[in-house]
């Protein structure tokens, strides 16, 4: 995301402050995402919070290709970053726990 994210800004047109604060903005959205994510964890609601959590991911992956305003970008840069972090965290808890099973 932070390789083809800011080039995709800048022909955009937006400021490069701008381009800077929503490259943060989907880092920060990542690691807020990790503590609710965590606590839901648990064996029985790994598959659905992970299907979850990728089906978000991959219609905010998909939003992009539609245009829309500041706004837009700047809510679906949101959802972007909660949800990836939402998909690494319940997939690095779900290897953990098929570890342990071994």
């Amino acid at each position: 995301m932070n390789i083809i994210y800011p080039p995709f800004l800048q022909k955009s047109n937006y400021p490069i402050v701008e381009i800077g604060v929503l490259v943060a903005l989907f880092g920060v959205l990542q690691l807020i995402s990790r503590l609710p994510v965590g606590a839901l964890y648990g064996v029985a609601r790994a598959k659905p919070l992970y299907v979850a959590s990728l089906a978000v991911y991959a219609l905010s992956t998909v939003g992009f290709a539609y245009p829309g305003g500041r706004a837009y970008v700047y809510l679906l840069t949101m959802v972007h970053g909660f949800a990836f972090g939402g998909v690494g965290t319940v997939t690095l808890a779900w290897a953990i726990e098929l570890s342990r099973a071994h």
